[in-house]
């Protein structure tokens, strides 16, 4: 199982991401260089991966909800695309506002964008 692609249904607060075939890294860059009282720290690269094990559906605690309530995900809803070792794709799709209720779909096929209708 390869992820292929991440993203949310408020494109504004989170950016899709698509995964190459091969080796992928998470790279924090300043672009604003006016702004040069910041370092790489905070830029999200954890937060990604908190996302990351949301969509892989861990168990969100209490204590956890932190990242989901406090930090401007609220009504957001995201998605994962991952390829399967059979070379179908599944989507899982979780929302933040009701993270017990997940849904799946199995394709045979990447999708071709970023749809937030699973039908």
């Amino acid at each position: 199982m390869k992820f292929s692609k991440i993203y949310s249904n408020k494109i504004t607060q989170f950016h899709n991401i698509e995964f190459n075939e091969g080796l992928n890294v998470v790279l924090a860059e300043i672009m604003d260089k006016s702004k040069t009282e910041k370092d790489t720290h905070n830029l999200g690269k954890t937060l990604l991966i908190s996302i990351i094990d949301f969509l892989l559906l861990k168990t969100i605690s209490r204590k956890a909800v932190y990242f989901l309530t406090k930090g401007g995900f609220e009504g957001q809803v995201f998605f994962a695309e991952l390829k399967l070792n059979s070379g179908e794709y599944i989507i899982i799709r979780r929302g933040v506002d009701n993270p017990t209720k997940i849904s799946f779909k199995i394709n045979e096929y990447k999708l071709d964008g970023f749809q937030t209708q699973l039908n």
